[in-house]
């Protein structure tokens, strides 16, 4: 039987994330995903990779959001159409039980779409952060 683990984007990709200070937190997070990816290779699983909607939706060079800026009905819709594919694949392993086992679905705490236990959220937070700071005249 072959497992299959289901993981966020930046499990595999680092590169998707944000910028953010190299700091102790980051590097045992680092550590932590190093050692889950080994761990999944030592158990000869199969990897899933999931979309990372943020950098679909906002790129590369986007900064942090809080969790309830991504609750808009737009938001949520970019992100099932993101989905609908893998949903598909996970339907079509799971059906296949003498063969395939979907073992764990792995997301990324702090994230605000990926975070399991952990994200930030700024609810009540909005409205223009830069105080016209790079603006140009019309």
């Amino acid at each position: 039987m072959q497992d299959i683990y289901i993981v966020s984007h930046c499990v595999l990709n680092t590169a998707s994330k944000t910028a953010h200070e190299q700091d102790g937190a980051y590097q045992a997070e680092e550590t932590a995903r190093r050692a889950f990816v080994m761990r999944a290779l030592q158990d000869d699983a199969q990897l899933l990779q999931l979309p990372c909607p943020e950098l679909a939706l906002y790129g590369a060079a986007r900064w942090g959001h809080a969790r309830t800026q991504f609750d808009t009905p737009f938001y949520r819709a970019a992100a099932r159409e993101m989905l609908a594919p893998l949903v598909l694949q996970i339907e079509e392993y799971m059906r296949h039980p003498s063969r395939f086992r979907v073992r764990c679905v792995v997301g990324i705490n702090g994230s605000p779409s990926c975070g399991v236990t952990a994200s930030f959220d700024g609810d009540g937070w909005g409205g223009e952060f830069s105080g016209g700071i790079g603006r140009t005249a019309a």
